[in-house]
């Protein structure tokens, strides 16, 4: 079976350089995450309903970082992802967050869906919190 693949793209009213900082700055900036800690390579949180994610950094590069999944209650497999910040220009930049995995006990479609619109949920959010800058 092929990956699933998704991938989401969000412009910000913002440099690269000062959204970067500011999610460094706010481990909880994704919409539901509690009680962030992150350990060596290793971050750590729990979500309202109290499910716990552990997602190890394979990398990390100047604005962006690839990640996997140790624990999760997402139903995907062999989850890999990319969250990267690109330069606009003229006071903006580009979020691109795009991942592969395999779904488990849910189709492919489900799991794409889920997948991308936790992604659109967080970057609609965090360009909300943005504006604010």
């Amino acid at each position: 079976m092929n990956n699933c693949v998704v991938n989401v793209k969000r412009t910000f009213p913002v440099s690269r350089e000062k959204l970067w900082s500011f999610l460094n700055d706010n481990p909880e900036w994704f919409p539901g995450v509690e009680n962030v800690v992150m350990k060596d390579n290793i971050r750590s949180f729990s979500t309202p309903d109290g499910e716990f994610v552990e997602e190890f950094f394979v990398d990390t590069e100047n604005t962006s970082y690839n990640y996997t999944f140790l624990k999760s209650p997402f139903p995907l497999i062999d989850y890999q992802a990319r969250f990267q910040i690109h330069e606009l220009g003229k006071g903006e930049c580009e979020i691109e967050w795009s991942s592969t995995f395999l779904p488990d006990a849910v189709s492919r479609d489900e799991a794409e869906m889920l997948v991308a619109g936790e992604y659109n949920k967080a970057l609609h959010h965090l360009h909300e919190m943005s504006l604010n800058f």
